[in-house]
């Protein structure tokens, strides 16, 4: 594909786009973060070295998403997820 028909394609696809979609699309493209793994060996490093950097919270939401998601690929039958809190070990707050 030649750059003029890239440009098109890119002007096409953003043609419809308000303002405040773009906004928000560059913003999280300058938070993203990404790279090459020329092996699966150096491919699982590096997602080791990515999950052991992230914080509680962080993978918890990762947690979170993948178990939704799933849920929504098996058809949303049976009760919408949600953590067993003896299995992770998550206590009531109390004041």
């Amino acid at each position: 594909m030649r750059d003029s028909d890239l440009r098109c394609l890119a002007a096409c696809y953003f043609e419809g786009v308000d303002e405040d979609f773009r906004r928000r699309a560059e913003a999280r493209r300058a938070t993203w973060k990404g790279g090459v793994a020329r092996s699966f060996e150096e491919l699982e490093a590096k997602g080791l070295e990515f999950w052991s950097s992230a914080s509680p919270s962080q993978k918890l939401t990762a947690m979170w998403q993948l178990l939704v998601d799933a849920w929504v690929v098996e058809g949303k039958h049976g009760p919408p997820p949600r953590f067993q809190g003896s299995v992770v070990g998550v206590g009531r707050f109390e004041r």
